[in-house]
This record gives structure tokens, sequence and C-alpha cells, in this order.
């Protein structure tokens, strides 16, 4: 009796992590909705940093879907597929592109004198303890996901990921011309995505989602199908 409540129990996971899965890739893949949330909620953080406030930020980082693409990598590190890590490092990298070039435009058009720089200054401040924050935020991100009755702080995970205001402050900085924060953004950047990618897939790991390989597979595939059509 244990054996089968043990075995519907495993079914019932396995059939709760092909949703999660299923909505992850659809979430992630590059489409007219997924660019247009990545334009607007590029320009919101962008205005944000530069009139030093940080509501409009915290505004802008809860409409952003920047984090499914970098979720969709910790599951592709889980599954040892090299297909699906290929497709998520191109959907990461045409997003930043996205962000940086929409940022590096809404700078030009803000007026320089409506510039108050103080809050980029200060998110590019950063010691070995944002590693921590954002192996923290990766974790919870993971496990939010993984668990849909936690979608209600789903909001709260974004906010913590902090993904999008070093990316928007790298386009920000190049128009400043500004060598220091423009290695200091991309070191912020680079910092809080390493640590959400490494926590995120031993989350991912540790939930048995290398269970799920083959529907992950034929759920791309038909989601590439789609966008290709």
């Amino acid at each position: 009796m244990e054996k089968t409540n043990k075995k519907e129990d495993d079914v019932k996971d396995i059939g709760t992590q092909k949703e999660v899965v299923s909505k992850l890739i659809e979430s992630s893949a590059l489409t007219k909705d997924f660019y247009l949330m990545m334009i607007l909620s590029s320009i919101i953080v962008c205005l944000g940093l530069l009139l030093n406030n940080m509501v409009i930020v915290i505004g802008g980082m809860l409409v952003t879907p920047f984090l499914s693409p970098l979720l969709m990598l910790s599951l592709a590190c889980v599954l040892s597929d090299f297909k699906i890590i290929k497709r998520s490092l191109f959907v990461i990298l045409k997003s930043a592109g996205v962000i940086v070039a929409t940022s590096f435009v809404a700078t030009l058009l803000v007026p320089r004198a409506d510039v108050d720089s103080s809050l980029i200054y200060r998110l590019v401040d950063i010691n070995l303890s944002y590693f921590y924050v954002s192996l923290a935020a990766g974790f919870a991100a993971g496990y939010v996901w993984a668990r849909p009755k936690l979608s209600s702080v789903l909001p709260g995970v974004a906010i913590s990921v902090a993904l999008l205001p070093p990316l928007v402050s790298f386009a920000i900085s190049l128009t400043f011309f500004d060598m220091s924060l423009v290695v200091g953004t991309i070191r912020s950047f680079a910092m809080n995505m390493m640590g959400i990618i490494l926590s995120a897939t031993f989350v991912f790991a540790l939930l048995g989602f290398y269970r799920v390989k083959g529907h992950v597979q034929k759920e791309i595939k038909q989601e590439d199908g789609i966008n290709n059509n």
C-alpha cells in the first residue's frame, strides 16, 4: 500500500512538473508579447534610474519577463541538453540586446538637466555579499516556479532578483562615456545572473526535474514550430 501511494505521489509530482516546464517554455519564448513587455519594462526602469526614483524602478522590475529565460537555462543545465542550453542562451542574449538598445535610446531622449545618476552609481557599488543575495533570489525564483501554489509571491521574487537595473545601467553608462560605470554594471549583472542560474539549477535538480526531459524536448519543439510559422 505504501509503495502504491509513493508511486501515485511521484506520478502526480511529475504531472505538476510538466505543467511548470510548459509554462516556463511558453513564458520564455520570443513572442511579440515578450518583446513588448521587455521594451516597456526597460523604459520604465531606465526612467526610474535617470530620475533617481526607486519606486519607478521597482514597477519596471515587476513587469519584465527577463527572469524566465534564465530559469529556462537553469532547467536546461539540469537536463544536460546542449540544444536547450544553446536555445536559452540565445534568448538571454537577444533579450539583453533589446534591453540595452531600448535603454540607450530612452536615455538619449531624456533631458540631461533632469538626470540624477546617484541611484545608478549606488546600484553598481557591490561586493561579495550581493552575490549571496543573488543566490538566495535564484533559489526563491526556482522554488516558486516549481510550486505553482506559491505564484502569489512571484512579484516579490521579481523584485529581489534585480536583473534589469544593472543591464539598463550599462546602457545608460554608455551614454555617459564613463568606463568605470560600464565595468561596474557588467560586473553587477554578471554576478546577479550567475548567482540566480546556479541556485535555480540546484533547486530544479533537487526537485527532480530531470525526469521530464522528454516532455521538455517535445514542448520546445512544438513552441519553436509555432513561432516559426
